[in-house]
């Protein structure tokens, strides 16, 4: 056997051994991750106690009956901890927090704001006008959690939140403190705050004694969604002016999702600021203080009939330093309108269609203001729209004058005009009939 013979034999072993190696260990990796899956499976869809079988007597206590219960609640134990476990038996409960303008609903499943109600204004039917309501939303964090704790990825929406505080007085923020402890210590704290006279709610993350709990990753996942209820008679039109809108940092104008009755999805690979739930009038916003690093963004179309207009999702993703414990987020639930907007210096107003540059201009600085001064002292929109009408075709009345004079002069002319066509009627007559209509 010679030498080149050789060397590819020994580096054949090597290629095969290596080979194993590396397949063994993916099996391995594989039925770790299979088993943590199976365990958050079963936490969250529990499956009725089997009753207990027959078994032979044993003296042994490690073959007697162990009830399903049971067996769900250790597996719990053993990859998410005595505490995180805890925290995902439980039953969602609701409480109400309020200001000037809008009612909040929270929620201890997940932590979140469930729904919003907006109390100076009305839908079509007379009904509460709902933002979305707590049985169609959803706000859930993704992140990990270390390899003492199996590097579990926790999905906050199947957890229930204790709430730690409410503090608030009359003409003051008021405070909403909600806690997901992870062991005695440790735990996720969402702050919110609410103004009395403001459409917009802070929110700050923070990660409370987390650094020896969190695994190594560089950002966490918010996953947002609620339903947009019909608000507006017409579902077509309302439907028209629903959809998702986004927009990057630094620019003068928003980026929206083509409208459609159907399903719309886009995926952004750069920074965001904000990502709108858009409705023909009013809109739920999230508002990143430091930016989204990407996200995705997506609507359905709810069937006419049905109560709903569109079903919106989205899912953003947020930088995550080691030596940052909080992430201050902002939402904004209320109407769509010009003055509210453009207070915030966030680019909201883009939200609102205003048309090309010189409509635009004339929408921004003439017919806005004069709709807000006229609102201060007349409660009806039809009769407001009804006067800026008449007083849009006063102004320009002078501009259209000419067009509607020369308009009338050739109505006045066409009985002329048919009959040099009727005199005419040849095509080599084509330079005679031009000839007498331009003398008339």
């Amino acid at each position: 056997m010679d030498k080149k013979t050789f060397t590819g034999l020994i580096l054949i072993g090597l290629i095969i051994l290596g080979f194993t190696w590396y397949n063994t260990n993916q099996i391995r990796k594989y039925n770790e991750a299979q088993a943590i899956a199976d365990s958050i499976y079963n936490a969250h869809n529990p499956q009725p106690a089997q009753p207990p079988q027959e078994i032979a007597p044993s003296d042994d206590p490690a073959e007697l009956y162990i009830p399903y219960a049971v067996q769900v609640e250790d597996a719990l134990t053993s990859r998410l901890g005595a505490t995180l476990a805890e925290h995902m038996q439980g039953s969602e409960s609701f409480f109400t927090v309020e200001n000037n303008l809008a009612r909040y609903t929270f929620s201890n499943r997940g932590g979140r704001i469930a729904a919003v109600e907006l109390k100076e204004y009305k839908s079509y039917d007379g009904k509460p006008l709902m933002l979305f309501e707590s049985g169609a939303s959803k706000f859930d964090l993704n992140f990990f959690i270390r390899s003492e704790y199996n590097n579990v990825e926790l999905a906050t929406d199947g957890f229930y939140f204790t709430t730690e505080t409410i503090a608030g007085v009359a003409g003051s923020n008021t405070v909403v403190s909600m806690r997901l402890y992870v062991n005695d210590e440790s735990y996720l704290e969402y702050v919110y705050t609410i103004p009395q006279d403001n459409y917009m709610v802070d929110m700050s993350i923070r990660f409370v004694n987390m650094a020896q709990v969190l695994s190594n990753q560089t950002d966490f996942i918010i996953s947002w969604s609620n339903v947009a209820p019909q608000s507006e008679k017409g579902f077509k039109n309302e439907n028209n002016y629903t959809t998702v809108a986004y927009m990057f940092p630094g620019e003068k104008s928003a980026e929206k999702l083509a409208m459609s009755d159907g399903a719309k999805s886009k995926d952004v690979n750069s920074k965001i600021k904000w990502v709108a739930f858009k409705q023909q009038f009013f809109s739920s916003v999230i508002v990143a203080h430091n930016d989204f690093i990407n996200g995705s963004m997506t609507y359905d179309t709810a069937a006419e009939g049905s109560g709903n207009i569109k079903n919106f999702d989205t899912k953003l993703a947020v930088e995550m330093n080691p030596g940052t414990t909080g992430y201050d987020f902002s939402f904004y639930f209320g109407p769509n309108k010009y003055s509210v907007l453009t207070r915030y210096d966030l680019g909201l107003q883009n939200l609102i269609p205003l048309g090309g540059w010189i409509i635009r201009w004339i929408n921004v600085w003439v017919v806005i203001p004069v709709f807000d001064f006229l609102s201060k002292y007349i409660s009806s929109y039809g009769i407001i729209i009804l006067i800026l009408t008449i007083m849009l075709k006063l102004v320009t009345s002078p501009l259209t004058y000419k067009s509607y004079l020369s308009t009338a002069k050739m109505r006045l002319l066409k009985p002329e005009v048919d009959a040099i066509n009727a005199k005419y009627p040849k095509p080599e007559d084509a330079m005679k009939k031009q000839q007498a209509t331009m003398d008339l």
